[in-house]
């Protein structure tokens, strides 16, 4: 019973917590990758949606972290984050201020790090992010000054821990933008592909020109900026900014050979009530561009109530909901709205190997979810199928299994592993 309580108090207090930092957490569009770029672009379309609803596409072959499955109480799963899975099927994943890191049979590894300024110590449950080296990223969202990231070899070993700083070849870089350093709010979704590089993502304010995203890869010595946006759908009015983050988001993600794949949904085009287009992206970290793909989509109309919601959010900024200022601000995020007509096609990717699974925002009857699935090895989507949750891109997906944070039985969260079918990849 204890334990139940606790976990309900922290399940508060994070959610609090990540309603803080979800605003600023994955964003970004349009492109600047330098003077390098492949002309003869590969341009895949479809007419159709091969829509397949099964109930057969998984099957749960295991749940850990509870229990019943550890023997050590330290592995217990309080208030689990994000998973992710490395190439020899390892389980790594955040709580209590902790790394927990489990093997591919679901039994306890290894912890690293804890609650604490020092070497592999996190001030508040970090996020973490890997690359297809095996190199752990663990970062603390926030703004720059506080920005700090910790790197660990494959071996879960502690290489360093850093502060982002704004270095000089990107404070020129800015300046060409007509920005400044002062204008980054936040670095988020840090990627450390081995010891000495890292892919990272910048939100910049500007007071009279807005939110813009850059995506850019950085070394010892070189810096690559790799996507650079202004976002649509954020709103200002004085000092307060409404970040309209289900209008113009930037998904990305880090491919193997030194390739990232992102997706800008400030590229959507919207031919009529029935027919879009987004955009796949592939670029190399140094700049090069390999293929920007195309592919059909149904827009999805945003509804006259979902528009009236957002009374509630901007409250959040407006404490009240009263003044000039306040009707104001919402008049402005009520026409943005209008304005728009149909939320963004992609709404998460994730990879697994050569297979991109593209999230969208439609969901039929039982709540699961249009996902397409792309194939990078033949450059064909194998089709577009309605995912359950569980095995949605919200999760993770490695070497044919969804890896999905849940509770048991008795109501104690666990990990569980479920076996994704071949029909999911097309065979």
């Amino acid at each position: 019973m204890l334990r139940k309580i606790c976990s309900l108090m922290v399940t508060c207090a994070l959610i609090i917590s990540g309603l803080l930092l979800f605003s600023y957490i994955n964003c970004g569009s349009s492109s600047d990758v330098g003077s390098n770029v492949n002309k003869n672009l590969s341009v895949y379309k479809t007419e159709n949606f091969k829509n397949i609803n099964k109930t057969d596409l998984y099957t749960l072959e295991m749940t850990f972290g509870s229990e019943k499955t550890v023997s050590n109480d330290d592995f217990l799963l309080v208030l689990p984050g994000h998973v992710l899975v490395n190439e020899i099927g390892d389980v790594i994943l955040t709580d209590e201020g902790r790394i927990k890191v489990f093997d591919k049979q679901g039994k306890e590894k290894i912890i690293i790090g804890g609650i604490g300024e020092g070497p592999s110590e996190f001030i508040t449950q970090p996020l973490i992010k890997i690359s297809p080296k095996g190199f752990l990223t663990a970062y603390e969202p926030g703004d720059t000054r506080n920005s700090y990231y910790s790197i660990f070899d494959p071996d879960y070993n502690f290489v360093n821990k850093k502060q982002y700083r704004c270095i000089p070849i990107l404070e020129d870089y800015l300046k060409n933008k007509n920005l400044k350093p002062e204008n980054i709010k936040y670095i988020t979704g840090i990627l450390s592909l081995d010891s000495t590089s890292i892919v990272y993502e910048l939100h910049l304010e500007n007071e009279e020109n807005g939110s813009f995203r850059l995506l850019l890869y950085e070394n010892e010595s070189t810096l690559v900026p790799l996507h650079y946006t202004k976002i649509k759908g954020d709103i200002r009015h004085g000092r307060y900014s409404y970040g309209t983050w289900n209008l113009g988001l930037v998904f990305w993600n880090i491919l193997p050979v030194n390739k990232i794949i992102y997706i800008d949904n400030n590229e959507d085009v919207y031919y009529n009530e029935k027919e879009g287009e987004y955009t796949i992206n592939i670029v190399s970290i140094y700049g090069q561009r390999y293929k920007k793909i195309k592919r059909r989509f149904i827009p999805k109309k945003i509804s006259e109530s979902a528009i009236e919601s957002v009374d509630d959010r901007i409250r959040n900024i407006f404490p009240g909901g009263k003044g000039l200022n306040f009707e104001i601000f919402r008049r402005k995020v009520i026409n943005k709205y209008k304005e728009k007509q149909y939320y963004p096609a992609v709404q998460g990717i994730i990879i697994d190997n050569n297979f991109v699974f593209i999230e969208l925002g439609h969901f039929d009857e039982k709540q699961n979810i249009l996902t397409d699935i792309y194939d990078l090895d033949t450059d064909t989507f194998v089709g577009s199928l309605y995912l359950p949750m569980e095995i949605s891109t919200a999760n993770c997906i490695n070497n044919g299994y969804s890896y999905d944070i849940g509770l048991d039985e008795e109501g104690f969260y666990v990990v569980k592993k479920y076996k994704l079918q071949p029909a999911v990849y097309g065979k």
